[in-house]
């Protein structure tokens, strides 16, 4: 995350050759979120780059392919634009089951998105998202066929 960070601060300086930003997993998944039995960030570090991503001048879109879990749930939440892949994309926020709170900012950044009523349902019950109704939510502006092979 501290890479990440410097990267994010390195883009934010450079408006003249960097008019937008992709975000996007390699391989199979968007993100599965934070490694709860591994080397996972402070909620600190965390929170500044989310921050970062949420206030970059240029428009940050997040192509969303393969799962999307909490953490990288928090992370998409903070993206101006968000597409996913029609074939293998899918949300889920588990903290809940996890028994965490997020503390990335996904508890006040995706009732904007969603609306409350919405967002409580997503936190509460942990259920996977898929990509049409993450469309009918607003968390997605579209559903791509692929982004690439």
């Amino acid at each position: 995350f501290e890479s990440i960070s410097a990267n994010l601060d390195d883009i934010a300086k450079d408006i003249k050759n960097i008019g937008c930003v992709l975000l996007t997993g390699a391989g199979r998944a968007f993100s599965a979120g934070n490694d709860i039995k591994g080397d996972t960030p402070s909620d600190a570090l965390a929170t500044k780059v989310i921050d970062q991503i949420e206030g970059l001048p240029q428009p940050v879109i997040a192509l969303v392919n393969g799962m999307c879990y909490t953490g990288a749930f928090e992370v998409v939440a903070a993206c101006d634009i968000v597409l996913c892949c029609e074939k293998n994309a899918y949300f889920c926020d588990t903290h809940a089951k996890l028994g965490i709170v997020p503390t990335w900012g996904g508890n006040f950044r995706l009732p904007r998105r969603v609306g409350l009523a919405q967002a409580k349902k997503i936190f509460f019950t942990c259920k996977q998202i898929s990509p049409t109704e993450a469309k009918e939510l607003g968390l997605v502006a579209d559903i791509v066929p692929f982004f690439y092979k």
